[in-house]
């Protein structure tokens, strides 16, 4: 099946789906649509595992992520009733320490898998966790008394604007989400040129989940020293961090294409750790700027609206880039997202005013 109507699948729904995701997110209880929006991906899951051709394995990707685009809603605005902003950053950096242990366990998972029980379809883990996922959630809810459909809290707080309006009445949201936005952009020009050029390098097939998994393992590293970065240098800094510290590992891609040494296969994993310690600061830092800055009775359009804007170029970027590494080469789509990252950083640089201020201003304005 191609991989490109695959990411499609995943990436459609949160494209046309998150906007309207969080207006609901806002208004309904959140215990109740979590366990609705688990058992719409546990049934996906379900679906996916019976199906028994690519049109109807589409259709079960599709359900999941359609499940998955409002549960990825309801955990940011779960962490904005639940947490003060000073505790933004641990929360968001232990979600991420555990989702980057996850990328490192899967492909060893399914290698032992693959090795030891040869008969046994993959897609049963997903399933195990969506049922364990739907469990959690019934449980909780039925520890709660008198669970209301509309969800009641801070009723006078919630604005009728869109997560548009919302987003560009603060600065520090506005262009914070105006970096994010471009970022996202610049990587998934290049993001799925990164398993070619390693196959291109002289890298083998069957270690392509060795290179997902060196990515987690930088992300681990990542999402356990935000929270100690953060606190000495703030959070706009820490966001700062992770654009240089990207645009550095793309220049190093391109650089590696277009040498000649022999190892560069073995280069291109070093580099792929270091990309996965920047991306990590830079998702736990945005979304805690996201959470700081917004009312958490609006944190679902909000997000809803990012998710929305961020999934549009999930969909597009991709083809862009492989049509440009076709027109130009390979190394080509990883230098466009290098440029495109070094001018986010002075963006971000120039507008906030970072190598001159003492302080971090979004720490102190609340």
């Amino acid at each position: 099946m191609d991989a490109g109507l695959i990411a499609a699948a995943f990436a459609l729904p949160n494209a046309v789906l998150s906007h309207k995701a969080g207006y609901l997110v806002d208004k309904v209880n959140n215990n109740f649509l979590f366990l609705c929006s688990n058992l719409v991906v546990a049934s996906g899951a379900l679906f996916a595992l019976t199906s028994d051709n690519q049109i109807a394995f589409l259709l079960a990707i599709l359900v999941r992520s359609t499940g998955r685009c409002f549960t990825s809603i309801l955990s940011q605005r779960h962490i904005s009733l639940h947490h003060t902003y000073k505790e933004y950053v641990k929360v968001n950096s232990t979600i991420s320490l555990i989702s980057n242990i996850a990328k490192v366990a899967a492909p060893l998972l399914f290698s032992l898998t693959a090795l030891y029980l040869p008969d046994v379809n993959k897609l049963v883990f997903s399933l195990v966790m969506s049922v364990i996922l739907v469990l959690n959630c019934l449980l909780y809810t039925l520890r709660k008394e008198n669970i209301q459909i509309e969800d009641i809290s801070n009723p006078s707080q919630r604005s009728t604007s869109n997560g548009y309006k919302l987003i560009s009445k603060d600065a520090y949201l506005l262009w914070g989400t105006i970096v994010y936005c471009l970022s996202i952009f610049a990587v998934y020009i290049s993001d799925d040129l990164l398993a070619y050029l390693y196959l291109s390098l002289g890298g083998q097939g069957a270690h392509i989940g060795t290179l997902i998994a060196t990515i987690g393992a930088g992300g681990i590293i990542g999402s356990y020293l935000v929270p100690y970065i953060e606190r000495i240098s703030g959070l706009l800094r820490t966001f700062l961090i992770s654009l240089c510290f990207d645009a550095v590992c793309f220049l190093a891609y391109f650089l590696i294409s277009i040498s000649s040494f022999s190892s560069r296969a073995t280069l291109l994993m070093l580099v792929a750790f270091c990309m996965g310690v920047g991306t990590a600061f830079g998702i736990v830092g945005f979304r805690s700027l996201a959470q700081q800055r917004s009312n958490a009775s609006n944190i679902g359009k909000i997000y809803g609206t990012i998710q929305s804007i961020t999934s549009i170029t999930v969909l597009i970027l991709p083809l862009t880039g492989a049509l440009i590494a076709d027109t130009f080469g390979n190394g080509v789509p990883f230098l466009i997202t290098s440029i495109i990252l070094v001018i986010c950083s002075l963006l971000l640089i120039t507008r906030f005013s970072l190598l001159t201020s003492t302080k971090d201003k979004l720490n102190v304005e609340q």
